[in-house]
């Protein structure tokens, strides 16, 4: 029973957050903000997280990674699901990735893209666990992500896998017909 008890204080809270950004600036947005539009106190909102970045990692974690395996960005379905997540979620996302000083959701989010990369790129090709070509392909997709969902009428998720597809596809034959 605390369990669920403790799962329904977490989704009440993040439910807050998710409506507060989208009114006020996430660098503005503070512990006491949340706990009154939740009508939490301060000790529960603790006892579960340590601020509210862990909190949007909360979020993300619950509503997108427990349910999409996101493990190969460039094959699959991993990639779509990402951003047919963001982009139904669009109204909050576009308010978390907006840059600010001190963003450590998107220093989270750009992690976990290079987690994926990582493994995706050691699958394509034995020991290519280079770091230059995991950094180069993680600042990409996220920043392509984050320019993408931040956009005020960002295309739909199936135009931005199609693109994203055509774009390493074609860098792809480009050095490979350079060598």
């Amino acid at each position: 029973m605390k369990m669920a008890n403790s799962n329904v204080t977490k989704r009440v809270l993040a439910n807050s957050l998710k409506e507060l950004v989208q009114e006020i600036p996430l660098e503005k947005i503070t512990i006491a903000d949340i706990c009154a539009s939740s009508g939490m106190n301060r000790k529960s909102f603790y006892y579960h997280f340590r601020d509210k970045y862990d909190l949007l990692k909360y979020i993300f974690q619950s509503e997108f990674m427990q349910h999409h395996p996101f493990d190969t960005p460039f094959r699959g379905e991993s990639f779509y699901q990402l951003c047919q997540y963001l982009y139904e979620n669009r109204d909050v996302y576009r308010h978390i990735f907006r840059p600010h000083q001190h963003n450590y959701f998107l220093l989270y989010f750009q992690e976990t893209i290079k987690q994926a990369v990582t493994h995706d790129l050691m699958e394509l090709q034995e020991n290519t666990n280079n770091d230059f070509y995991v950094y180069f392909m993680t600042d990409g997709l996220t920043g392509a992500i984050q320019r993408w969902i931040t956009h005020y009428n960002p295309m739909a998720p199936e135009e931005m896998l199609s693109k994203t597809r055509f774009l390493l596809e074609q860098i792809g034959l480009r050095i490979s017909k350079e060598k």
